[in-house]
């Protein structure tokens, strides 16, 4: 066998693995290690085939300088990914508080840990949203555009810069996923007050949680639906930020 194509598909496995750890979905602990590395072992000779044989040092040094940036951009570009659930997260953690449900709470498998309902609910809507909608597709076509070998060619400048732009874009997408939630809540809130001064023997406050509760459930079931287009917006930034990663 080809010494070179045995590096090549290395150099591509290392950049998966590094994806297979962050990437929304796939490192979820519900999907056991030997599933990721068949994925990542077919993904890599898939890209090593796209790519052809890379020309990659023969000596260990260069090889494991190679491997270890192929594996840190595969990390930085499942982060960048991950990002987007962060963002979700952040929203469903504002909308769970003035919802009234912040209280309830269950296990969360991906954090080992508990979590809100409303918070696991927006999340994993996200993650079903993610590969619904082919953002997945678009993050594997951006690491297939990437030369292997050439990883660290961007230079730590341009990840940081990458890193720091999908992180505020991940603020965007909280604020745009919560605001419309808020803003019926804070309306709700104002209806429930005018009511109690107007009619202060219906003891409206008495009521009020349910009242809050119903109103915000529904106000998230319609504000879900807008969550595909803000995913696929945070889908097409992020492969712009991948070709910039690679023009550099």
């Amino acid at each position: 066998m080809n010494n070179a194509w045995v590096l090549t598909v290395s150099a591509a496995m290392a950049r998966l693995a590094g994806l297979a750890v962050l990437l929304p979905g796939l490192s979820h602990v519900a999907i056991p290690w030997r599933l990721r590395w068949l994925m990542i072992a077919g993904l890599a000779l898939g890209l090593a085939g796209r790519q052809g044989t890379a020309a990659l040092p023969s000596d260990a040094p260069g090889l494991l300088a190679v491997l270890a940036g192929e594996l840190a951009l595969g990390l930085l570009v499942g982060l960048l990914a991950n990002l987007m659930l962060v963002g979700a997260g952040l929203a469903a953690q504002q909308i769970s508080q003035q919802v009234g449900l912040s209280l309830i709470a269950g296990y969360d498998e991906s954090s080992q840990g508990s979590s809100e309902a409303i918070t696991q609910l927006v999340t994993l809507t996200a993650v079903v949203v993610f590969f619904a909608s082919g953002a997945h597709r678009v993050v594997l076509a951006g690491l297939a555009d990437l030369p292997l070998g050439r990883a660290g060619g961007a230079g730590a400048s341009a990840w940081l810069t990458s890193l720091t732009a999908v992180l505020a874009q991940a603020f965007v997408l909280a604020l745009r996923v919560a605001a419309p939630v808020l803003g019926v809540m804070l309306a709700t809130t104002l209806a429930l007050g005018a009511l109690q001064r107007s009619l202060p023997q219906m003891h409206v406050f008495s009521i009020g949680l349910a009242v809050r509760s119903t109103v915000g459930l529904a106000a998230l079931s319609a504000g879900l639906v807008g969550l595909v287009k803000l995913v696929d917006v945070m889908a097409g930034f992020l492969q712009a930020r991948m070709a910039t990663l690679g023009a550099a």
